[in-house]
């Protein structure tokens, strides 16, 4: 039903191939590349939706794609429970634990575990409505200056054979 709602998405689909190893980042290789209309930037998603990260490098035949969990990856989001505007970013404290860093996040209140995190579609670099993931904690530091919630993607990157590249979708800012 994921396309069926998004007729505006150019969805191209693609295998991994393989998995970068270093406990610094987070990406991987596909079987698509430029030949196959794939370009830096594009949106990586899982067969439901989910964002799984973007395209950061690309040959005729092949690509890299760094996941939402690396330091590099900044997205712009919004909490589903009270529409609030916020970035999603890789943390380098949080990647091996798999989980992403919500940031300038600036609501009433104290959000619950489980609350629903989207992209915005500011900036255009993604669709506005795919889903991040949800709210798994909060991490507080010494002083409060630096405290943040922590986010885990639903996109389940251990049992991923398949991705699909978003080459194309109507911006709505």
């Amino acid at each position: 039903g994921f396309t069926q709602r998004h007729r505006d998405y150019v969805l191209e689909q693609s295998s991994i191939l393989s998995w970068s190893s270093s406990n610094f980042a987070s990406a991987f290789e596909i079987s698509k590349g430029g030949s196959s209309d794939i370009s830096v930037g594009d949106c990586v998603i899982t067969e439901t939706g989910s964002l799984v990260g973007m395209v950061s490098s690309i040959t005729a035949t092949t690509a890299t794609v760094t996941t939402i969990l690396d330091t590099t990856v900044t997205v712009g989001a919004f909490v589903y429970s009270d529409g609030e505007d916020c970035v999603a970013e890789g943390e380098f404290s949080q990647i091996r634990k798999g989980l992403l860093r919500l940031s300038y996040y600036e609501g009433d209140g104290m959000l619950a575990s489980g609350e629903a995190v989207y992209t915005s579609g500011v900036g255009g670099i993604c669709p506005r409505g795919l889903l991040i993931g949800k709210i798994d904690g909060y991490i507080s530091s010494a002083g409060g200056l630096d405290d943040y919630y922590t986010i885990k993607p639903e996109a389940d990157f251990s049992s991923m054979n398949y991705v699909y590249i978003i080459t194309d979708f109507e911006v709505s800012e």
